[in-house]
């Protein structure tokens, strides 16, 4: 009997040498494995109290000098005492804190090392650190009550900026972690921690909250073999469990004789969460003598071996290939499926994800006009189901809606405007458009590898003498007769097909821009998108929607002009004073503010209006004109308040302002823009 990871290494070797694998499964009693699991299979250690000791504690504490505990703070006092941080032996000391940071994991006194990146700390203020100096012991208390002590106290620096840089890639309080970071304490204390009772929060919720050591009793009773753990980033429903049981299935197939599941709450209310739990269990769908419903810190400690996480395919490989426990896009799907919702989850999982894979190479990008791990990063993008967002899940896609769309394209503007664009001609000018114009067998084909990522799709409309006037394309077909313009597919490798030289561009940089070239390109007849002599129909009908998601671009590069210039305006001093505290750069921050806000409000509203199949063409026009010229603006302003600052390219907002200046121009420029909208609006007097 082996692990996974040790059977999965095994295969490979197989693979690699030509040979057969086998795998051999024997069914042992649950008590002769013990030993061998030890760490899955037996208690840990908790950090209570109890007889005299307890008492003599409690007594103790009310002489010594005292921390009063956030919620937070006893939220981890929680986690430390029942056993899910095991085996630390309360919150970190200095060289602990040193180890998760840099590397990731803790060396044990035996030697061996155990994973660890998330730190278990307690900040405190200066002020604090000053006044226990010196204490052999400290008395936590919270809301007045004294919950534990903390035993031979160790004060060290909190090093926030490399906290927050080593965590999250990123050291920018716009982030709600990061935020919490700074706003907590300079100093961390570390220590020995003797809890006084097991942390309740009378909220009718408690017996729910199950530790280590009663999941695992509870995995022994069931006589599990496996143990698979969901974390569930929105409220429970019918196709979560239906997941849930699949695994179970899939689990057992592969030999397990009795997997057990479990679910972990995270973003929703556990109260929403346990109801709708309830209900699903009602309705049959899931076996309540194989599931388990706890609320806790998903760890090893609590004999989990295979972890499925709301968005990520972080479950077991199936052997076979092809068969993964998970689906990469299930979590955007069905978080399209849970009613109630709104784009927060989405943004918060985009806004992660960009800030740290995008954000800290946006400069290096626009300096090199070249994204040298874009292959990668596209294919993260479709593993986050964010490629097709609107394409139908049958051909790969999420499903999904505009506002969501718009999401996405805001956010990843925020972190870099070049590879955004780059990810709305994908996602919308191609993907949208075969979505909404291929046949069965286009979309079959192409759609679920640009959905993937495996391949980068894009869309050419317009020649060096037709811009605005695309219809004067010079570009012509050798076959006759011709009555019109028609639409192709066209694959990169197509005989006849090659691209000129990149181009040099002023902004928007790393978005790669060059001549696509056909010389006696050779296209075969059911690579013809939509109708023949259509070809006009096919571009024309998406322009509305091309400028609604084009549009969530300015606002993003408004959100990161906002970022970087405020927090300056904040740290800045000049005459002895923060620059924003003068009245003048006030109510240059006040405009910035209320123009974003405007842009933001009238393309979701735009957005909610698609969604609900009211496509208006002035107002997709309007939305872009408006925010597009609202965004050089503000980019602007930014550079006036960082002054010097921003006129050199150490800092971004030099590269927000050429971004920003192309949403001015794609996409019909803001005067074909103004046409557009006036000549809907005197239709309507006609």
């Amino acid at each position: 009997m082996s692990l996974f990871q040790d059977r999965e290494v095994a295969r490979r070797i197989h693979i690699d040498s030509d040979l057969p694998f086998f795998e051999v499964f024997i069914d042992t009693p649950l008590e002769g494995i013990i030993p061998r699991f030890d760490n899955h299979l037996t208690e840990v250690e908790e950090l209570f109290i109890y007889g005299n000791r307890l008492t003599s504690a409690i007594e103790e504490a009310a002489t010594l000098p005292q921390i009063e505990l956030t919620t937070l703070d006893l939220q981890w006092v929680q986690v430390l005492s029942e056993g899910w941080a095991y085996p630390l032996k309360g919150f970190m000391r200095e060289h602990e804190y040193l180890q998760a940071l840099h590397s990731n994991c803790l060396t044990l006194p035996d030697g061996s090392v155990m994973n660890q990146s998330v730190p278990v700390v307690l900040a405190v203020a200066a002020e604090v650190k000053e006044r226990l100096s010196g204490a052999s012991a400290v008395s936590l208390r919270h809301a007045g009550r004294a919950v534990a002590v903390l035993r031979a106290p160790e004060f060290y620096p909190h090093r926030q900026a490399e906290r927050c840089c080593r965590q999250f890639g990123i050291d920018h309080a716009g982030h709600p972690y990061i935020k919490m970071i700074k706003d907590s304490g300079d100093w961390l204390v570390g220590g020995n921690l003797e809890v006084f009772e097991r942390i309740r929060w009378n909220d009718g919720l408690d017996s729910y909250r199950l530790t280590p050591n009663e999941l695992r009793k509870k995995f022994k009773e069931l006589q599990a073999d496996a143990v698979f753990a969901f974390q569930l980033r929105n409220p429970i429903h019918n196709g979560h469990a239906l997941l849930m049981q699949d695994t179970q299935r899939q689990l057992v197939e592969r030999g397990f004789k009795k997997p057990v599941g479990w679910t972990k709450d995270d973003d929703v209310p556990l109260e929403v969460r346990i109801n709708q739990h309830k209900a699903v269990l009602n309705e049959g769908v899931l076996d309540p003598n194989s599931t388990v419903q706890w609320h806790a810190k998903c760890r090893m400690n609590a004999g989990a071996n295979h972890y499925i996480v709301g968005r990520d395919p972080a479950g077991l490989p199936h052997p076979a290939g092809g068969g993964d426990l998970y689906d990469p896009r299930h979590g955007a799907m069905v978080l399209k499926a849970a009613p109630g919702l709104n784009d927060l989850e989405l943004r918060s999982s985009v806004f992660d994800f960009a800030q740290k894979e995008l954000a800290p190479k946006a400069a290096e990008i626009d300096k090199e006009n070249n994204f040298k791990g874009l292959r990668e990063f596209w294919k993260k993008l479709g593993h986050l189901g964010l490629l097709g967002i609107t394409a139908n899940p049958d051909y790969g896609g999420t499903g999904g809606k505009y506002s969501d769309h718009c999401v996405i394209m805001e956010e990843l503007s925020r972190a870099s405007g070049g590879i955004a664009l780059s990810y709305g001609a994908h996602s919308n000018l191609c993907v949208n458009q075969i979505n909404r114009n291929g046949n069965d067998a286009q979309k079959s084909k192409y759609l679920p590898k640009l959905c993937s990522g495996e391949h980068i799709g894009a869309l050419a409309m317009s020649e060096p003498g037709a811009g605005s006037d695309v219809v004067y394309a010079k570009t012509d077909l050798t076959s006759k007769p011709q009555h019109g313009i028609t639409a192709f597919l066209i694959e990169k490798g197509f005989p006849g097909f090659t691209t000129a030289q990149k181009l040099d561009k002023l902004g928007m940089r790393g978005s790669n821009t060059c001549e696509l070239v056909f010389e006696n390109c050779k296209v075969p007849a059911e690579n013809i998108l939509g109708e023949k002599n259509k070809g006009v129909y096919v571009l024309m009908s998406g322009l509305d929607l091309e400028r609604l998601v084009l549009a969530a671009g300015p606002v993003g590069l408004m959100q990161a002009a906002v970022d970087v210039s405020f927090e300056y305006a904040h740290t800045r001093k000049q005459f002895g004073r923060n620059i924003g505290e003068f009245q003048l750069l006030q109510g240059k921050m006040a405009d910035m503010y209320t123009t974003l806000s405007a842009c933001r409000s009238y393309l979701y509203s735009v957005a909610k209006a698609c969604d609900e199949g009211h496509v208006n063409s002035k107002d997709c026009a309007g939305v872009i004109l408006y925010c597009a010229e609202k965004a050089t603006q503000v980019a602007l302003d930014a550079i006036q308040i960082l002054g010097g600052n921003g006129y050199i390219n150490d800092y971004p907002t030099g590269r927000l302002l050429r971004d920003a200046k192309l949403y001015e121009i794609g996409a019909g420029t803001s005067e074909v823009r103004r046409m557009l909208i006036g000549r809907a609006l005197n239709n309507e007097y006609k």
